[in-house]
């Protein structure tokens, strides 16, 4: 018996290193093109929380298409014009410089990214947090989902399209089906 337990250990032994100089223990493909996408996604999301305008697009290509509730901004420069408009209303009754709203915090989650040698697809959730003046937890005021395309430009992963949609403003459903 004890032979046998041996033998067996031994062939067990075998194969397991057989696996890993096989390439078992290697990085899948596209791990580190899945890393610099979701570094970008956090880029993307702490521009748009200091509402800055060239940090943000700088997150587009040149030619990205970036589609809201409000309709389809062309371009960085649009993209840009887009964001300053939302610092300068979401600042509109400050006094002094710097960031003076209410503190809002965009995080996304669960991103699904499909490499294809430069480009990519991808879908992640969002969530917009806002903090209270009354002392209570933050609450979620909006949630979604992005959609979005990825192209890779001189070694850094850029959007090429993203789709944002908002599911706190979506009718539901049955809502829809009702209007048939």
């Amino acid at each position: 018996m004890t032979v046998a337990r041996s033998l067996i250990a031994g062939v067990l032994g075998i194969v397991m290193l057989a696996a890993g100089a096989s390439g078992a223990s290697a990085k899948p493909a596209g791990a580190e093109d899945r890393a610099a996408i979701a570094d970008l996604m956090s880029r993307y999301m702490f521009a748009l929380d200091s509402t800055d305008p060239e940090a943000y697009a700088a997150t587009f290509t040149d030619d990205a298409e970036l589609t809201t509730g409000g309709g389809t901004e062309h371009g960085t420069t649009e993209i840009m014009k887009m964001v300053q408009g939302l610092k300068d209303r979401l600042n509109k009754d400050a006094t002094g410089p710097g960031r003076h709203f209410i503190a809002l915090r965009h995080i996304y989650f669960n991103l699904a990214v499909d490499v294809d040698g430069d480009t990519a697809k991808g879908e992640a959730y969002w969530q917009t947090i806002r903090r209270q003046d009354n002392g209570q937890p933050p609450i979620i005021i909006s949630m979604g989902r992005y959609e979005d395309e990825f192209v890779r430009k001189n070694g850094h992963w850029l959007i090429a399209k993203r789709n944002i949609i908002n599911d706190m403003m979506t009718p539901k459903p049955e809502a829809a089906a009702k209007k048939d």
